[in-house]
């Protein structure tokens, strides 16, 4: 899975419980999460973050194989990305790739992984 972010409300936690649950009932599920290190680490108005939400996931199942990767766009540099904690460092440079690969099945999509995009959007998705 890859996005732009991870939101932080209700359906992303419960989404991040019916995975980890999977992941605990399959030991050779492989999940692979790709998320931006800009956007990931923003912290929202809930004092949380996707790096934040992912953490458990990881920790509860560090045996697993389970990769979470936060992309840094190495355009950005140390003073213009990693430095700053303002929300204005997302303009110099965000991954925006948001697809999903499940068994052998792609889903190609505008949504983030967040509850405006699960409810509120009407994507049109193509499955390759």
């Amino acid at each position: 899975m890859t996005a732009l972010y991870l939101g932080t409300g209700k359906l992303e936690k419960y989404l991040l419980q019916k995975l980890n649950n999977k992941v605990k009932q399959n030991e050779h599920l492989k999940v692979t999460m790709l998320i931006d290190y800009m956007r990931g680490t923003r912290i929202g108005k809930d004092g949380t973050s996707s790096l934040n939400m992912l953490k458990p996931l990881k920790l509860d199942n560090f045996n697993r194989p389970i990769r979470i990767g936060f992309y840094h766009n190495p355009d950005t540099g140390i003073l213009k990305g990693k430095l700053s904690n303002s929300p204005l460092r997302e303009i110099f440079g965000v991954h925006h790739m948001k697809a999903n690969v499940f068994d052998n099945n792609v889903l190609l999509t505008g949504a983030n992984l967040s509850e405006d995009y699960f409810t509120d959007r009407q994507d049109r998705y193509i499955v390759i």
